[in-house]
């Protein structure tokens, strides 16, 4: 029976790497509900978890940095913010019950699904929040394929929003691309650059948040043997993949996956 277990955990890391690459996502926030759902508590399902997202990252940045999508320098800056945020949250976990910060965690993914959601324009060039355009960064990406993004960045409201991130990937476990995608097109990054550049800052901050974590004892290290294998590969594919799709195919995707997880965890929570 523990086999068959394991058999589902990895085939559902191929997936969610997959889904995670392809989205710009960590896969966090679908990884934690199924080790939750395979028997581990909510605080080692997040640490655990982590240790895959870092994985996940570092696959699908690898292959988009080939395709030449990752805006370098707004990663690194947003980093700066991020890490410190990722080292507080997972201390806030020792604070609440498992069974609580299994509640939070669905509550959190349906407010991003509601805010990935809503219409935005193809390739927005600046920045919606118009009352901090004194913190515009004028930023200009080429694809290897010669495609030019050319927009600009607010920066302020983009690290305080970093921070924030920063801290929900210490505290739920997830690698923070569920919200730095969003942070990034509210700051004005086209969808495709926002995927490709949260792949690396996943990278860093889900590593710092493991290491955190693995001092805190949360992580179930046999796990990995089933999951990291799995994520590597489907983020490899699903990376390739989202430049192919369309960027509000990709929104309403990305929102819809949120939905149905959130809904499965709240779900999950009420009947224990």
């Amino acid at each position: 029976m523990l086999d068959v277990l394991y058999a589902i955990i990895a085939f559902a890391s191929f997936g969610i790497g997959f889904i995670a690459a392809m989205l710009g996502v960590g896969g966090g926030f679908l990884l934690v509900p199924t080790l939750i759902f395979a028997g581990l508590s909510a605080h080692e399902a997040v640490g655990t978890s982590l240790a895959s997202v870092m994985f996940t990252g570092m696959s699908s940045f690898v292959e988009y940095s080939k395709q030449g999508r990752i805006d370098w320098r707004t990663a690194l800056i947003l980093e700066g913010a991020t890490v410190p945020g990722s080292i507080l949250g997972s201390y806030l976990t020792t604070l609440v019950s498992s069974k609580r910060l299994e509640f939070l965690f669905g509550l959190m993914l349906i407010a991003i699904s509601i805010f990935m959601s809503r219409k935005t324009e193809k390739a927005p060039t600046s920045s919606k929040l118009s009352y901090f355009k004194g913190f515009s960064w004028s930023r200009s990406i080429t694809g290897e394929n010669g495609e030019r993004f050319v927009y600009k960045v607010n920066l302020l409201p983009a690290l305080l929003f970093a921070f924030a991130a920063g801290v929900s990937v210490g505290f739920f476990g997830i690698s923070g691309g569920i919200l730095k995608v969003p942070i990034l097109l509210l700051c004005g990054t086209p969808i495709y650059v926002a995927i490709a550049t949260s792949s690396l800052m996943i990278t860093i901050t889900s590593t710092v948040a493991f290491v955190s974590h693995a001092f805190l004892g949360n992580i179930e290290f046999q796990y990995l043997l089933f999951t990291v294998p799995g994520v590597i590969l489907g983020a490899q594919l699903g990376a390739k993949t989202s430049e192919k799709i369309h960027s509000q195919i990709l929104r309403k995707m990305f929102s819809l996956v949120l939905l149905m997880v959130a809904v499965t965890t709240l779900m999950n929570w009420l009947s224990n």
